[in-house]
């Protein structure tokens, strides 16, 4: 695990009082805020001395943070943007949108002033992300085990946000196992006519036509994912109007923060224009074709068997059904091909 010493406002301006993040983001260009929604894709991500473009303020920037460097030992170099915080950012602007997006007359000509603004928000974002690391020790046995079971809990909404050093090679098996088990999954909802209904309603979910049309579109959205990843760009221009309505199943016009990214994960998606939509995270798109589509089906399968929403019943029949019977029988075949491999009936 890599530790990171995220700056926190207090440490740059500690003779500042900070105001509410939206307060500074009221103060940042429409355009700007937009073109930062998917910023969590760019790599590799700036630094408080690579972030401003005007050299007095770089530098004044830079002394700041040597000052809080030198008075509290720091020989590690701090970080201002991490994925999570441009994660928050992005999940603060889209549940924020009427004031940020839609009624926002900043200018974008002040240059100074929007990316201080901007710093200045990350800053505080840093600071909500710093607290749930920050764990006091024990020489308690007690306490040690409570402080690991934190640890642990502190890390699931981060978990699987793809920080990685090498972000393609990351991007690119992932996005190959998920071709592979979606294509699996299809082949398994078609191999009884019992499972028709959660085949339909799934490829309809995505406001497509068939289960071939949505794989299809799947794929195209994958590729366009590694080719921006390799452009470092996040936004997609799409012309095709059977596309359109695909992503647009991506797309919520009602964010909510939560402390899990639960809603981004959700809808990992953002709809600039007719023509333009904004990837809010690679990783999020991907895992939407396996890991959410678990929770889509389940809701068709309740809805169906008239079940309450809390019923695990679904989810014994996937994981015996498909992960074991079928996902895994399909993979040890192809494995265990050779004709002197003997299998034991069961």
């Amino acid at each position: 695990m890599r530790i990171i010493l995220r700056l926190e406002f207090e440490n740059v301006y500690p003779e500042e009082e900070s105001k509410e993040i939206t307060e500074y983001l009221n103060s940042v260009s429409r355009d700007i805020l937009l073109r930062i929604i998917g910023f969590s894709n760019t790599y590799p991500q700036p630094n408080y001395d690579t972030i401003f473009s005007n050299p007095k303020i770089k530098k004044d920037i830079i002394y700041r943070v040597n000052c809080y460097c030198i008075e509290n030992n720091i020989t590690d170099k701090p970080e201002l943007i991490s994925r999570e915080a441009s994660l928050k950012l992005a999940e603060i602007i889209l549940s924020n949108k009427d004031n940020l997006l839609k009624d926002n007359d900043s200018s974008d000509t002040d240059i100074d002033a929007n990316e201080l603004n901007l710093f200045k928000a990350y800053l505080i974002i840093n600071k909500e992300v710093n607290k749930k690391e920050k764990l006091s020790t024990s020489e308690n046995s007690e306490d040690r085990v409570e402080l690991a079971q934190m640890m642990i809990t502190m890390f699931f909404s981060i978990s699987d946000i793809g920080v990685f050093d090498n972000n393609h090679n990351e991007l690119l098996k992932l996005i190959y196992c998920t071709i592979v088990k979606f294509e699996l999954l299809v082949k398994f909802l078609q191999s009884n006519s019992d499972y028709s209904y959660l085949e339909e309603r799934l490829f309809k979910h995505f406001n497509t036509k068939s289960v071939e049309d949505l794989k299809k579109h799947v794929k195209s959205l994958f590729f366009n994912l590694l080719r921006l990843e390799k452009e470092n760009s996040f936004t997609l221009l799409v012309e095709n109007e059977d596309y359109k309505l695909f992503l647009n199943s991506l797309v919520s016009n009602s964010i909510i923060e939560d402390d899990d990214f639960t809603n981004l994960k959700n809808h990992p998606m953002y709809k600039i224009n007719e023509k333009t939509y904004s990837i809010i995270d690679s990783f999020f798109v991907v895992d939407k074709f396996y890991k959410s589509v678990r929770f889509i089906l389940k809701e068709i399968f309740n809805k169906e068997k008239e079940l309450s929403t809390k019923d695990r019943t679904f989810f014994n029949f996937f994981n015996t059904k498909f992960s074991e019977e079928f996902l895994m029988k399909d993979i040890l075949d192809k494995l265990f091909i050779r004709q002197y491999f003997v299998k034991k009936l069961v």
